[in-house]
This record gives structure tokens, sequence and C-alpha cells, in this order.
């Protein structure tokens, strides 16, 4: 199969099952915001932990993780990196989430367009990535497409607009979130990148889950009472989280190995479809309106920038 495709296909599944992730998880957010509502990190931990326990089993029976990645993964460089993603990626889950239990996934999703640009000066810094004249254009594409596609402008002016001052309150408290939840990964995508070349992309995806959920639920268990955590966590929302904790495995699988093939602020931009994917079922699942008309055409846009870009030789 070629490259291009091989990227593109890689990509496309890490997104789709990523917009799942968060739309379900928003949905949870949201719905039990009135009713003890689960804390942000508690989230995280329970997804992250069980994402891993998904990811355990399947990685050595299909022979990806061998004892040399084990090795590789052992040495003082790359668990320093190791560790370093997790803070980041743990500092850009803990922001997101927030951010989603204040404001809608039409709202929270355009800061996700900043990444690509903020990857394009790190990864050039960190791993002297320096992108081609095709790939540059393909990233604008996506970029401008996803401002477009989200009608940034007069989506926040609507909501600003507002008469409710708490409603409003609450939602520049979210934007403020989004925004920084979209820092983290540029700053993370390059070492990761490094990391994997270094050792192996699917040890890395299991380590990055584990020290993510471990994390998240050290700092839950100093926050919070056993008992308070139950009573944010009754066994269905539990039950949930868990089921849907499978997604994230899928996505964090399928990502780390489509940074193997292509430039991390290319395959960062190229996964900013998931916004498409996003508002799609955030319409659908979680009743958040979007206008199709408008999204269809700049949704195509997102699409011929990420073929641009994974057919761009660097």
């Amino acid at each position: 199969m070629p490259t291009s495709i091989a990227l593109i296909l890689l990509v496309f599944g890490s997104s789709l099952a990523s917009s799942l992730f968060f739309v379900l998880s928003a949905r949870i957010l949201r719905q039990a915001a009135e009713d003890n509502p689960p804390s942000t990190l508690g989230v995280v931990g329970v997804t992250h932990l069980a994402a891993a326990l998904f990811l355990l089993p399947f990685l050595p029976a299909v022979g990806v993780v061998s004892v040399s990645d084990a090795a590789a993964m052992a040495s003082a460089s790359v668990l320093a990196l190791v560790v370093l993603t997790a803070v980041l990626h743990l500092t850009a889950r803990f922001f997101h989430f927030k951010a989603l239990g204040l404001a809608d996934v039409s709202l929270v999703s355009p800061f996700a367009a900043l990444t690509p640009v903020l990857t394009l000066f790190t990864a050039w810094i960190i791993l002297g990535e320096h992108p081609n004249a095709q790939e540059l254009v393909g990233i604008l594409i996506v970029v401008l497409s996803l401002l477009g596609l989200t009608g940034a402008a007069a989506s926040f002016r609507s909501h600003f607009g507002s008469g409710d001052l708490n409603a409003r309150g609450r939602v520049q408290l979210g934007l403020w979130f989004a925004l920084l939840s979209a820092v983290p990964p540029a700053l993370k995508l390059a070492f990761q990148k490094k990391a994997i070349l270094l050792s192996s992309p699917f040890t890395y995806a299991l380590l990055i889950l584990v020290l993510t959920g471990v994390g998240a639920a050290v700092v839950c268990v100093t926050r919070y009472r056993i008992q308070d955590l139950r009573a944010q966590f009754p066994p269905r929302r539990l039950r949930s989280l868990i089921l849907i904790s499978s997604l994230l495995a899928l996505n964090t699988f399928l990502f780390c190995a489509a940074l193997t093939l292509g430039m991390a602020a290319g395959v960062s931009a190229m996964a900013r479809v998931s916004i498409v994917f996003q508002g799609i079922l955030a319409y659908w699942i979680a009743g958040q309106k979007t206008d199709f008309r408008r999204r269809i055409l700049w949704a195509v846009a997102i699409f011929i920038g990420t073929f641009v870009i994974a057919t761009a030789g660097s």
C-alpha cells in the first residue's frame, strides 16, 4: 500500500475514534454537571487506564511489542521523553475536558486549529523537520478551513451577546481552557515523535496511556476522599467511561503509527479532520446544532488539505 494512502487511513481512523471519544465524554460531563459531576482528572484517569487495559493484551498478540522494544524504552533518554510527553498529554486532556464541561463542542473545537501551526515551530526546533511548499499549502488549507468550518467569530459573538451573564461567563471560561488545550499538544507531538523513532510506536502508545492515567489518578486521590470519588463515579457512569475507552485506545494506537509515516506538523494538521467528525457526531449524539450546508463545504476543503499534505514528498 502506498505510504500516502496508509497515512490517510491511519489518520482518518484515529480522528474518527478520537471524535467519538470526545463527544461521548462531553455528553457525560455536561449531563452530570448538575448532579454529582465527575472530576475532570477522574475522567482522564479512568479512560486512560481502561484504554491501556484494552491495548495490553492486543499488542503482544499481534506481535508488535518485543523485548528489544522494551529495552529501548528503558533507556534514560527515551524514558525522559515518555514522561515529558505524558505530562504534556495530561495537561492538554485536563484543559480540553474542562472546556468541554463548560462550552459546546462546536465552540471548543476551533482552537484545535492552532496546534498544527504551533507544531510547525516545535517540530522544526526539536526534530529539524522543514516542511516543503506543498505541505505548507496543505496545512494552510486545513487551518483556514477549520476557522471557516466552525464559524468561530460569529459563534463567539452570539454566545458572548447572550443576556444570561452566568451562562456567558461559563462559556468564556470554557474558551480559555480550549485555548490552553491547543498549546501542550504542539510541544508533545515533537517529543512524541522523537520517542517513537527511538523505540516503538505501539509500546509508546501503551506507556503514554498508563502514565497519563496513573498521573491523573494520583492527583485525584490526593484531592478527593475515596467516598467522594465513589459518588462521582457510580457503576453506570463508570461503565460508560470504560466502554468509550476502547475508542481512546484505538485513537492512540493509530495516531502513533501515523507519526512514523509523516511529518509531525503535517500529521497534526491532517488529524484536525476530527473536527469535521466531531461536528457531525455532536449533532447526532449530543444534540448540539450545526449548519450542515456550510459545514459540508468547509469539510470538503479540509479533506483536500489532508490529501495535499499526505501526498507531499518531504
